[in-house]
């Protein structure tokens, strides 16, 4: 009984190593679908390489670990899988799981067993991206997930504080990394509460997905806490990255006086709530509202900060938080 994998194996990277070995580790013969170029052609955005060399790699690389294997013509998805009773496994990785489920799906209509389906965890680049044959091509990273060009980001925002922490948190994660600012972005004007805030800081990364490697979103919004009756400020960030896998990270949140938010209840949003009373403007760009009541101790800065590690934090793990 057979373990078997597909792809286009465009170039033979790391990515595409951890699949090979999930597959030898499953037990021998194993089968790997090798993408026709018509095939391949079809799906992909860039110049591939013809099968024969394509082929070559991979054979190079199962000789030696598996006595068994066999490399053949793939022109579908399933090829010949949902009909062919004598595969037992199947290694997917996390764009192909669904593919396998479909698989299985037409197995069992077929009267065939299911197959097991191995999903391989996500092998990252050190930009904390995807290893992926696309970015290989366009000349980002190479086969081992090195980074041959700066790491770049892009925030939808007109504030400078929300740039300049950027800046400065992203160049802590990645030497010579640049931030650019998007001031072309829409978003609602009105103070967002609860659910809203992450959904404004997600419109607000949608609207420069595919501007860099990296697109930012970062709003703050007043949550209710129904146990002690009172609100909580929190900055929410959705990060998107060029390959559009997406990451979210809330930061730590401080309770908004009452009367401060008896203002923003008739239609303020915070920094003008916070104006009106206390006669201090643009405290947004600067130490915020956590600033001044803690008097600098804690400051905007920091949880905006916080909120995009959050956010990256999740990439430094093998898993995908779908």
């Amino acid at each position: 009984m057979a373990t078997i994998l597909g792809g286009t194996f465009s170039y033979l990277h790391r990515g595409h190593r951890a699949l090979l070995d999930a597959a030898i580790s499953l037990g021998e013969p194993v089968i790997v679908g090798l993408s026709t170029d018509e095939f391949a052609g079809s799906r992909k955005g860039y110049a591939i390489p013809p099968y024969k060399k394509r082929y070559e790699a991979v054979s190079r690389y199962l000789e030696g670990r598996c006595k068994s294997y066999s490399i053949r013509e793939l022109g579908s998805e399933v090829g010949n899988s949902t009909l062919d009773p004598g595969y037992r496994s199947i290694v997917v990785s996390h764009e192909t799981e669904g593919t396998a489920i479909r698989i299985n799906r037409e197995r069992v209509a077929h009267g065939l067993q299911a197959l097991r389906i191995v999903r391989v965890p996500v092998i990252r680049a050190e930009d904390l991206i995807a290893i992926k044959s696309s970015r290989i091509a366009f000349g980002s990273i190479d086969a081992e997930g090195k980074r041959l060009s700066p790491v770049t980001a892009i925030i939808s925002t007109n504030n400078k504080l929300k740039l300049s922490t950027a800046i400065s948190y992203f160049s802590s994660l990645f030497k010579g990394s640049k931030v650019a600012i998007n001031k072309g972005y829409s978003t609602k004007s009105d103070q967002p509460f609860g659910d809203d805030t992450m959904q404004m800081a997600v419109s607000r990364a949608e609207q420069s997905a595919g501007m860099a490697d990296f697109s930012i979103g970062v709003e703050s919004g007043l949550f209710h806490d129904s146990a002690s009756g009172r609100y909580f400020d929190f900055h929410c960030c959705c990060i998107i990255d060029i390959i559009g896998e997406r990451s979210y990270g809330v930061s730590s949140g401080f309770n908004i006086p009452s009367h401060i938010v008896d203002e923003i209840k008739k239609g303020m949003d915070m920094a003008h709530a916070f104006e009106s009373l206390y006669g201090i403007g643009g405290i947004g760009e600067r130490e915020g509202i956590v600033g001044y009541l803690t008097e600098s101790r804690i400051t905007r800065e920091t949880l905006i900060s916080e909120s995009m590690r959050n956010a990256m934090s999740t990439r430094f793990s093998p898993l995908r938080y779908d």
